[in-house]
């Protein structure tokens, strides 16, 4: 079920490489957010950026020296390590929503968020 809600626009970083990340940057376009850039090693994820027309990069080596600004560091469906440089980047703060298998339900995934409100005690969220 889709809810729909209203939010201030604001600017993220998206991190991904996989459809998933596709999928919640075209909403995050579509609810009229901005996103800053696309961090991906992904082929189908770099050719939807680059479609969009959004700077890219492949890590944090290639990000930092571009001096770009976000509200949010969005980490969907990723799988990788993110440097504490990156980390430090986000005015507001950073998500991260990936899916996960459930052992108690083999062949089946969920999703799972996890935010900087982790750090306050709220904990991963399943959804």
């Amino acid at each position: 079920m889709t809810v729909s809600f209203k939010t201030d626009p604001f600017t993220a970083l998206l991190m991904g490489d996989e459809s998933l990340t596709i999928a919640c940057g075209d909403m995050l376009l579509a609810g009229g957010h901005r996103i800053a850039a696309v961090l991906t090693r992904d082929d189908a994820v770099r050719a939807w950026a680059e479609g969009q027309g959004l700077a890219l990069c492949r890590d944090a080596e290639e990000l930092l020296p571009m001096g770009l600004a976000a509200d949010w560091l969005l980490s969907i469906a990723n799988l990788r390590l993110i440097p504490d440089a990156v980390l430090a980047l986000p005015k507001r703060g950073r998500s991260t929503f990936t899916m996960v298998r459930c052992r108690a339900m083999p062949g089946s995934t969920h999703p799972l968020g996890r935010s900087s409100m982790a750090r306050r005690g709220m904990g991963s969220v399943g959804i």
